[in-house]
């Protein structure tokens, strides 16, 4: 009857032992696994969307001889107020730190007009009741380099240097006279502020400058 009771006993004891051998190797798998980790902001992106502008425009070209006269372009050119443009945005992440980004968007708009009074453009002297045909474009391309003082893995946060240049394009021909202009002047503007990108969720992020 003793023997028949350690062997029982013995039979529980491995039976043990080989229930604790299986939950701590299982328990090792476990922490073997990776932790769930955010993905953040890709190293390169680009982005296209659609600007819808909606500006008042007046200008004035000075000659040689004097003050150009400043033109109303809506009212005196019947340039139109409203336009959409497409917007090119590349972002490009070089180092932990560091990135660099391009925006690109171009406004154009043309119409054809009879003037109701002399205009001075330039050297030119365009007189009433002309036919004028004008062309207005412009272009602006944003360019910044970011330099991220927080880089965490769902945050960046940082200040961006950089300078927001504009391009632009006026030609203005007139019948029957055959007089006509034609001025691409462009300045650069510079900009300096706060960028950050933060993760959402996969494949999910918000950026603001």
């Amino acid at each position: 009857m003793p023997m028949r009771s350690n062997k029982g006993l013995l039979i529980v004891a491995v039976a043990l032992a080989v229930a604790g051998l299986s939950a701590a190797a299982w328990s090792q798998e476990e922490s073997d696994k990776p932790a769930k980790v955010w993905q953040k902001k890709p190293n390169f992106s680009i982005r296209l969307g659609t600007l819808f502008s909606d500006v008042s425009s007046q200008f004035r070209i000075d000659g040689a001889d004097g003050e150009g006269t400043l033109i109303d372009a809506q009212n005196v050119l019947n340039l139109p107020k409203n336009g959409t443009a497409l917007r090119a945005k590349g972002d490009f992440r070089i180092a932990k730190w560091f990135g660099v980004e391009i925006e690109y968007y171009r406004i154009a708009d043309s119409a054809t007009t009879v003037i109701d009074r002399d205009i001075t453009v330039g050297d030119e002297i365009f007189p009433i009741n002309e036919t004028i045909s004008t062309s207005f474009t412009r272009s602006f391309m944003d360019t910044s380099l970011k330099f991220y003082l927080v880089h965490k893995p769902r945050l960046d946060l940082g200040l961006f240097l950089g300078a927001n240049i504009h391009f632009v394009k006026l030609t203005m021909d007139a019948e029957p006279s055959g007089r006509s202009v034609l001025k691409k002047p462009w300045y650069p503007v510079p900009s300096i502020g706060a960028t950050f990108n933060y993760c959402l969720g996969p494949r999910w992020y918000l950026y603001g400058k």
